[in-house]
């Protein structure tokens, strides 16, 4: 959408590429680490509780983001692609809130609710 400069696909094919971005591989790779993030999150939630879930979801997606946006900072900005405007920071911060959101939403209807049986 042309918002910031890099895209979150671009942003995340820049760690296995260094200096090529692509979107296909930022694809892979942001797949692997929602797919990694949501079974972290299912285990804290059990093990923590589910009161608040949507705020629990949304507290560790923006923790997850910082924890990106220092990897990506100190790995590869500055060094092999240049200074990533302000509004990309914005950008993804934005991303991550929704997500966070959305799996909050989406854990507490499929995986927590009361009526359906828990397999795990």
């Amino acid at each position: 959408m042309d918002i910031g400069k890099y895209s979150i696909y671009q942003l995340i094919s820049l760690i296995v590429t260094i200096n090529r971005p692509t979107e296909g591989i930022g694809f892979i790779v942001n797949c692997i680490i929602g797919s990694f993030f949501g079974i972290v999150l299912y285990y804290a939630l059990s093990r923590a509780g589910q009161d608040y879930l949507i705020v629990k979801s949304f507290g560790a997606s923006l923790l997850f983001w910082a924890l990106a946006e220092l990897i990506f900072t100190s790995t590869i900005e500055g060094r092999f692609i240049d200074i990533r405007p302000i509004s990309d920071y914005y950008t993804h911060l934005a991303g991550a809130s929704s997500y966070g959101i959305t799996v909050g939403l989406m854990f507490k209807a499929y995986l927590f609710n009361p009526s359906t049986p828990s397999t795990l």
